[in-house]
């Protein structure tokens, strides 16, 4: 089996179609049959089947398509570690949680297209149990995470211990005694969520009524207004314009601190890009 079949199988299958499938690939779709028929002919079974909504892997095509997915992704990886270990170039696809995004990446990202525009990046932020999963399925290059995973998948790179505070509207002034504590947060499967979240199972605090909210923007506004009270790193107020409207409370120690760490998967060849970023992400950092 090569790459040219597989990779054509996977795009048959994401188009539904042989006719899309050819006009991606830049040829005929007379093209496209004939691999598809030499992997049918190679595997010794059909691979994709023509029903009422397009072209569908069958049970067999299914199995293939996920080990060709696979295999592009380690191919997509290994050229960027020979063709790009000098000079950075190509794409690299970063990851990084709401909170990270907004203290780091603005800065970072400036200072890295200065540096090497004939790089392209495709951004994806997230929660960080998701950003795990999708750095150790190839589908991003690294991402910046507010936790410390046990994971031996993954090469983790330390980028700064933050201290974590509350934010509560400007006349609040005890946040833990409210008999009904609404607490502002990321979607779970957020690290910092989990975090506040355990931390007040453990105080003896009325239960949280959480309040689902994407961003830390929106969820600082919210607090300001009297909402609820929602956490964030001290220094991402830097970061922040209304700032201003909220009052800080202290979270005592232990639980006041976070990791923000940067991951990518330890089995992954290293290449320019992806090391230039991580070099401008610790540079940015040491001056904040």
């Amino acid at each position: 089996m090569n790459l040219a079949n597989l990779t054509t199988l996977k795009i048959v299958c994401d188009t539904a179609s042989v006719t899309k499938a050819a006009a991606r690939l830049h040829c005929v779709p007379s093209a496209v049959t004939a691999r598809l028929k030499q992997l049918e002919a190679e595997v010794g079974q059909k691979l994709v089947t023509r029903e009422s909504s397009g072209m569908v892997p069958t049970p067999t095509g299914r199995i293939l398509l996920e080990y060709s997915e696979k295999a592009i992704k380690l191919f997509d990886e290994a050229a960027k570690a020979v063709r790009h270990d000098a000079e950075p170039r190509g794409t690299l696809r970063v990851g990084a949680t709401d909170t990270a995004a907004t203290i780091y990446l603005p800065p970072v990202f400036a200072r890295y297209h200065e540096t090497y525009p004939d790089v392209t990046f495709e951004i994806t932020s997230t929660v960080t149990s998701e950003l795990i999963a999708l750095v150790k399925a190839h589908d991003l290059d690294c991402a910046i995470i507010n936790t410390q995973p046990a994971d031996p998948a993954l090469n983790i790179e330390m980028v700064r211990r933050e201290r974590l505070v509350l934010a509560s509207a400007r006349r609040v002034s005890d946040p833990f005694g409210q008999r009904d504590s609404t607490f502002l947060a990321a979607r779970a499967g957020g690290a910092q969520r989990k975090h506040i979240e355990q931390w007040w199972a453990s105080s003896g605090y009325p239960q949280l009524r959480i309040i689902e909210m994407p961003s830390i923007g929106l969820r600082l506004s919210f607090a300001a207004a009297g909402i609820g009270i929602t956490v964030l790193p001290l220094s991402a107020l830097e970061n922040i314009a209304n700032r201003d409207t909220v009052r800080l409370h202290d979270i005592p120690e232990p639980w006041c601190w976070q990791d923000t760490v940067l991951i990518s998967r330890a089995d992954s060849p290293e290449f320019a890009a992806r090391r230039r970023f991580a070099d401008i992400l610790h540079a940015a950092v040491s001056t904040q």
